[in-house]
């Protein structure tokens, strides 16, 4: 849902679109280092960021 607000001299309205990432129940490859699996995480919720926001607004995109 869209949400209203009012600032100095407007009314605005505020929507979302997010991506979002989790870390899998399984243990992560143990051949990457923590920084590596860290970039991986990120770069998947930022796909999802994008596919939430071709989507339309006030989208919600699970990775995967």
């Amino acid at each position: 849902a869209s949400c209203p607000m009012t600032v100095p001299n407007a009314d605005i309205t505020v929507t979302i679109s997010l991506g979002v990432a989790t870390l899998p129940d399984a243990p992560v490859d143990a051949s990457l280092g923590a920084h590596q699996a860290g970039d991986n995480l990120l770069r998947q919720a930022d796909e999802a960021l994008y596919r939430a926001k071709n989507a339309g607004r006030n989208c919600v995109v699970l990775a995967g």
